[in-house]
């Protein structure tokens, strides 16, 4: 779970690894994210899955000209209080080690 869900991306890529997918959709009611991401990242070959999970009102998820969630409008007007039958907004990044830092035997990369 993350909390600045860009900066956590940013710092795992300087960390040496890379970005294979990213995802975001409103779902409703508490999920399993854990499992799913689990099982989507077994399937696209990432070894971590980072994820941030917003309350939200339906009436405030607003779409991007590129086809995003605005999370702005989803902060902005957030539900009075979380909710087992409310809505959420889900972003998610799977990253994987970048494959083109390859490790010599010394330990350098090359």
């Amino acid at each position: 779970m993350a909390r600045d869900l860009d900066r956590e991306v940013s710092e795992q890529c300087d960390g040496g690894f890379e970005v294979i997918g990213q995802c975001e959709f409103v779902a409703k009611g508490f999920i399993g994210v854990g499992a799913e991401a689990r099982m989507q990242a077994e399937q696209v070959g990432a070894t971590v899955v980072l994820f941030s999970l917003w309350p939200a009102k339906l009436r405030a998820v607003k779409r991007l000209g590129d086809g995003s969630i605005d999370l702005a409008a989803v902060i902005a007007d957030p539900p009075a209080s979380m909710s087992p039958k409310g809505h959420y907004v889900l972003r998610a990044a799977f990253l994987r080690p970048n494959r083109s830092l390859q490790r010599t035997a010394s330990g350098g990369v090359r």
